[in-house]
């Protein structure tokens, strides 16, 4: 034990000793969460920058136009109000949603003729189009229930007749897990998630080139002391750091960005000790074969952008193609993100995200087997190798 904390003291100092990697371990995964959870401050689309035209100017048009502008899904630009001012301001980008109503509409609707509202919205952001369907399909059907409603009113019905016309059948609607479509609750954990695997892998994956690079990894090598030793001493300082990251991560999203939390803490804290294990042993196993800081640095930052992709956080599973899928399940962050999202929005047991601790767990003992085969004490070291090194018959200590 005591060789392992000296080992963990060790690996402190060269963190500490370093303000690149001791901002990389102490401030990038909060300064990350703060970013991407401001992103998502306002997790609800409103506001939507909206034109309308219209080419009626009749008493009906007015109501519909009056509509969206009660709206609190719309905005709407007052100063634009012709087809081609609405085209060019989409164009650029200062709307994003139209309402053309058409000429002649309080004729049509008086002769019982077919009379539409245009709506028309920018898809070439998917999130913008899919709110503005959305809400534009709630306004124009409220205002047409409104409307009937009043005519039927004036015919002499009462409000019960008025109902049993209007809606013969009823349906009530009711949004599990997610209930305020809140893109904060779909997004931030699995970004927390992500945060923790790259920062995590980048700076445990530096942990034995910086030892190289230093001429100090021989005397690792030729000191009376196991792998194991070695492992655990190197890792500990960063599994306890990430473990308290995660942990922290989670509570900033949770208290300051209002993410809904349903799950068990217990399962919270066994999650992030799989996690966080399997990343920073993962990454100890990754330096021993990454030749220098340069090169580890380059391969770490690659793995980020295709791992949030294939994982399934953001698109179904089962509408990515079957090779991407079966990559996807080699990864640890796929199964993690979906056991994070089934216990904070569903309050999931073992019966739904077992399988991912399982997964983990023998992911970890995978990691454990290739460390033991490929990973040896010599593979580093070549005596006819000059190295203007203290090669003492102990690992390097702080004070040397």
């Amino acid at each position: 034990m005591k060789k392992i904390l000296n080992i963990a003291y060790y690996e402190c100092v060269a963190i500490f000793h370093d303000r690149l990697l001791m901002m990389m371990v102490l401030l990038v995964p909060v300064m990350y969460s703060c970013i991407f959870g401001a992103i998502y401050f306002h997790p609800i689309i409103t506001d939507i920058p909206t034109a309308i035209v219209d080419e009626d100017h009749s008493d009906l048009s007015r109501q519909i136009a009056n509509a969206y502008r009660n709206s609190p899904a719309f905005s709407v630009r007052e100063d634009i109000t012709e087809y081609s001012d609405m085209e060019a301001a989409m164009r650029d980008g200062r709307i994003r949603a139209g309402i053309v109503i058409q000429k002649d509409l309080e004729q049509r609707v008086q002769k019982t003729q077919d009379a539409k509202v245009l709506a028309v919205y920018d898809a070439s952001n998917l999130v913008w189009g899919y709110n503005i369907r959305k809400n534009v399909r709630l306004v124009i059907n409220d205002f047409n229930t409104n409307w009937v409603a009043n005519q039927v009113g004036k015919m002499g019905f009462d409000r019960f007749e008025q109902k049993q016309l209007l809606s013969p059948v009823s349906y009530n609607l009711e949004v599990w897990y997610n209930p305020t479509y809140s893109y904060a609750n779909f997004m931030l954990f699995g970004l927390f998630l992500m945060i923790i695997h790259q920062i995590s892998l980048l700076c445990i994956a530096l942990s034995v080139p910086r030892e190289r690079e230093k001429g100090s990894w021989l005397q690792f090598q030729t000191a009376p002391v196991s792998r194991f030793t070695i492992l655990i001493g190197k890792c500990l300082p960063y599994f306890l750091i990430f473990l308290l990251h995660y942990l922290l991560l989670l509570q900033i999203g949770i208290h300051f960005f209002h993410l809904s939390f349903e799950g068990s803490t217990l399962w919270l804290v066994l999650l992030g000790i799989l996690y966080v294990g399997l990343m920073i042993l993962l990454g100890h196993v990754v330096s021993y074969f990454v030749p220098n800081s340069l090169q580890g640095t380059r391969f770490i930052m690659l793995l980020s952008v295709p791992f949030v992709m294939m994982s399934g956080m953001i698109w179904p599973p089962t509408h990515i193609s079957p090779f991407i899928n079966g990559l996807a399940q080699l990864l640890p962050f796929t199964h993690a993100q979906k056991m994070m999202r089934i216990l904070a929005l569903k309050d999931g047991g073992w019966e739904q995200f077992g399988s991912y601790i399982l997964t983990l767990l023998l992911m970890t003992g995978i990691v454990l087997v290739f460390f033991l085969l490929f990973c040896k004490k010599e593979a580093y070291f070549k005596e006819k190798d000059p190295q203007t090194v203290n090669c003492d018959t102990f690992y390097p200590t702080h004070k040397q």
